[in-house]
């Protein structure tokens, strides 16, 4: 019995790394960077969304005075609140949020998985328990744009980008 037991308790442990280091992967692909392994997009009339185009914007050219690394949470707080679905101390406005998906995402086939898995779902599984609601956020945007990528680029550094995309899109689901 006490044989069974630790069995079980090694698999479940086993199990737990894995996954552990799964999400470790994955956190660390959801990056602005990985947008560039996108070659073509199912939305945007084609064009990623990159962090170029969000400094484009000259109403969030505040935003990118935050600083963005090592992971902040100031940047990504200024540009919802910019955009009107994030309070000054970072709490996320759910019912701003979706208009500002609708307004912005709603001709877009990506709508749908941004809807379901960010606004309606639990974005608390796209972070570590230390990292900030906006950000895991994000990360939950960014993986639902690059699910929706139509082509990759399969040079280094990119290549293995789309299947690591894939298995954090089933790990997250």
């Amino acid at each position: 019995m006490y044989r069974i037991l630790l069995a079980v308790t090694i698999l479940l442990t086993t199990v737990q790394v894995y996954a552990d280091e799964d999400k470790e992967k994955c956190t660390e692909v959801l990056s602005p960077g990985t947008f560039r392994c996108c070659k073509k997009a199912s939305y945007n009339g084609g064009v990623t969304i990159s962090i170029e185009t969000l400094q484009q914007d000259e109403s969030l050219k505040e935003c990118f005075q935050q600083p963005g690394r090592p992971e902040s949470c100031a940047r990504e707080i200024c540009i919802g609140n910019k955009k009107g679905f994030v309070t000054i101390d970072g709490k996320i406005d759910k019912a701003m949020l979706k208009m500002n998906i609708e307004r912005d995402f709603k001709e877009q086939p990506v709508y749908g998985d941004i809807l379901q898995n960010c606004v309606n779902g639990d974005v608390s599984k796209y972070g570590s328990d230390d990292m900030c609601d906006i950000m895991k956020l994000r990360q939950c945007f960014d993986l639902q744009f690059l699910k929706n990528c139509n082509e990759w680029d399969d040079e280094a550094p990119c290549t293995g980008t789309k299947d690591l995309i894939e298995k954090c899109s089933k790990l997250y689901s």
